[in-house]
């Protein structure tokens, strides 16, 4: 079954209301508005902390939201046409 999903560019939104996505982000999911692949590969890794690549998109899938950064979401978009 296909999950429902699709993309908010940060670019076309105000900034009150990027600030409000963020903090919806955050309160759900209990943790910073980064790149999520991003920091999944950072904690994999054990890397130092570096510093956050700029959230550009966020994925809404299935009720759950993904922040992107552009490498990410570039790559995602390139795997989805591929398909």
């Amino acid at each position: 079954m296909a999950a429902n999903s699709n993309f908010v560019l940060l670019d076309g939104l105000s900034d009150i209301e990027q600030a409000e996505l963020a903090r919806d982000y955050e309160k759900r999911a209990g943790r910073a508005f980064r790149c999520a692949p991003c920091a999944a590969a950072f904690a994999r890794t054990k890397a130092a902390e570096e510093p956050a690549a700029e959230v550009v998109a966020v994925l809404e899938e299935a009720g759950e939201m993904t922040p992107l950064c552009e490498a990410c979401y570039e790559r995602l978009i390139e795997e989805r046409e591929l398909r």
